[in-house]
């Protein structure tokens, strides 16, 4: 696989993980959540409300950085290095 597609799937994989996570039908998720937030055709804080997520910083931090990679990539190559235990990828 080359850098982009392991990039992808990456991406693929921490979304997956995320729906998992949020016991939320994928398909909300999957009607481009990310994309209306960077076109700010929705807020952050009302994903957070939509999501119930607004007391786990945790979440709220994997939401913020998954809805930036389609537009900056390089997020997710960058920090596929920086692995922090429990194979989840590191914020900082």
């Amino acid at each position: 696989m080359n850098m982009h597609t392991n990039t992808l799937q990456e991406y693929l994989d921490a979304l997956e993980k995320l729906c998992n996570e949020l016991e939320k039908e994928k398909t909300w998720l999957g009607k481009l959540w990310c994309i209306r937030l960077m076109n700010r055709e929705i807020s952050f804080s009302t994903i957070l409300v939509v999501l119930d997520v607004e007391s786990n910083e945790s979440l709220q931090r994997e939401l913020s950085r998954l809805a930036f990679i389609p537009q900056h990539p390089s997020i997710l190559r960058n920090q596929s290095r920086k692995k922090s235990p429990g194979n989840q990828l590191s914020i900082g």
